[in-house]
């Protein structure tokens, strides 16, 4: 594969170098004014940079990642601001790493700049003759550029990108479309959804890179307390812990585009048909509410933002602590029944910027590496803001439950990409609580969250499992998906990960596991 796409883009280089000498050629010795001459120049010089830069982002992305630059990759990189992209340099690249790619680039605009802007020395005289040879291969390489471009990298990613057929910005554009008409079609029996039953407060935290393996609530072989609150009340009454929990996607948007809609690895249906989470619950009866601590969503992670604007309320406080959304949570009415979305940064990298200074000088386990131990100490953090979060809304809203998963898990080395994958980008955490109300209210349901705790979940199926909790089965309901249903269907053998490309048994955890069992 790797020499088949070689050839391919070495052909492409070949053939937009040609057409741009070419016309470069074809330019130099015609008769202009100032302006146009400007003009070319601008243009050739942005276009021998953009040349330039290209394979020079391939090869360096390939000897980072070992693996091969796709659509996924551009969708993170085109889904990241200016200041996450800065931050994921400097957590990913040494200081002299930088050095080294700043002179690359500098370099790159000294090259493009000697070749494009310079005014030639000599006029190159050319006959009619000529100037029509030249003229008529100018149209076939644009013609071949416009007819097969879209083959040649960066071309071909982004093409993939937005391919009718599994294209992801595609199914993001389809579920932005349709979304208001799919909310049309939710049929659900609303008094026998549980705020009719029994009032208060449904609270969905949405974690951010959190990985299990880091965590002594899930893992009681890692040897850190990065959980201290969690591990405090994981045999508490009314708390399930899922340490079997796997994201869909080690992707942000691609994870919670499955996540929070009724769309997933198992039941094939596209995203634009599917219907949304929130607008579920605003139909069951609740005032929907999305608090946000990430950035409002851009062109490329506009799923995203296409999901949290169909709550009723929608407060963003992007580059904030996770802990002042309490701000946002005291602002909800005791006296309602609310369904809040907390979206968090939790351990987003850099890790430390996710966390106060106070906090971390608190907090610093110097025991690891000292991005392990960064990335430790933003999961403690977590661990108080959800504290926090269970802690007021049980006193002041009334929380009959609460719900918590990551979007993603991450790799100490690779972060979280989909090439290559390693099964600690999606290991994630997961836990529900439920009432004392509840539980006397709906038996049922906290027999199988406990039957299921050691259950393998992947959490594109967080759409079924909460509309079971909040007993809102509606038309798109699947209670084979559903981990608070006793037809809960899901297995290590079943469970897929990745769009489906792996399937969970495949996770090296499980051989260790068999290991320890023998």
């Amino acid at each position: 594969m790797y020499t088949r796409l070689y050839v391919r883009y070495y052909r492409s280089g070949i053939m937009f170098f040609l057409f741009l000498l070419m016309v470069e050629l074809l330019l130099a010795n015609q008769k202009k004014n100032r302006l146009l001459l400007w003009i070319q120049q601008g243009a050739a010089f942005f276009l021998t940079f953009f040349l330039q830069l290209c394979p020079l982002i391939y090869v360096g992305y390939f000897m980072k990642y070992r693996s091969l630059f796709d659509d996924i990759s551009l969708l993170s990189i085109l889904a990241t601001n200016v200041k996450e992209a800065g931050e994921y340099l400097r957590s990913m690249f040494s200081g002299g790493q930088l050095a080294i790619f700043a002179c690359g680039l500098l370099l790159l605009l000294a090259i493009s700049w000697k070749f494009s802007i310079r005014e030639p020395r000599r006029k190159i005289l050319y006959t009619k003759l000529q100037q029509a040879v030249l003229v008529f291969f100018v149209f076939v390489m644009f013609f071949t550029v416009a007819y097969k471009g879209s083959a040649y990298f960066p071309l071909d990613v982004y093409v993939g990108l937005h391919k009718l057929e599994g294209g992801p910005m595609h199914a993001f554009d389809a579920l932005k479309k349709n979304i208001r008409k799919n909310q049309q079609q939710i049929s659900l029996d609303k008094e026998k959804a549980l705020p009719m039953k029994l009032p208060g407060t449904v609270i969905l935290v949405v974690g951010e890179t959190a990985c299990r393996d880091y965590m002594a609530a899930f893992n009681p072989e890692y040897p850190l307390e990065t959980t201290p609150w969690e591990s405090s009340i994981r045999r508490t009454d009314g708390f399930f812990f899922f340490p079997q929990a796997y994201s869909n996607f080690s992707n942000t948007v691609m994870a919670l585009s499955q996540s929070l809609t009724s769309s997933n690895q198992y039941n094939n249906m596209p995203l634009g048909e599917s219907v949304d989470l929130v607008s579920l619950a605003k139909k069951a009866g609740y005032h929907t509410y999305w608090f946000s601590t990430q950035g409002k969503g851009e062109v490329w992670d506009a799923a995203i933002t296409t999901l949290a604007s169909q709550a009723d309320t929608r407060k963003w406080m992007p580059w904030k602590h996770d802990g002042q959304l309490l701000e946002l949570l005291k602002m909800v009415p005791a006296d309602q029944n609310n369904f809040i979305v907390l979206h968090l940064n939790g351990s987003h990298y850099r890790y430390r910027d996710r966390v106060p200074k106070k906090f971390a000088q608190d907090h610093t386990f110097s025991q690891v590496p000292k991005e392990e131990g960064e990335f430790d100490t933003s999961l403690a953090y977590t661990d108080e803001v959800l504290q926090q979060v269970y802690q007021y809304s049980q006193k002041h809203l009334n929380l009959q439950v609460m719900v918590y998963f990551s979007d993603h898990g991450e790799n100490m080395k690779y972060k979280h990409v989909s090439h290559p994958f390693t099964f600690d980008m999606v290991r994630i955490p997961m836990w529900i609580y439920l009432s004392p109300a509840y539980r006397r209210a709906y038996p049922a349901t906290g027999k199988a969250l406990q039957a299921h705790e050691n259950t393998v979940f992947t959490n594109d199926l967080i759409f079924e499992t909460v509309c079971g909790l909040i007993q809102a089965p509606s038309n798109h309901y699947n209670p084979q998906y559903d981990l608070s249903h006793p037809a809960y269907a899901i297995t290590k053998d079943t469970a897929k990960t990745m769009r489906g490309e792996y399937s969970i048994q495949e996770d090296p955890i499980w051989e260790k596991k068999t290991g320890e069992e023998d």
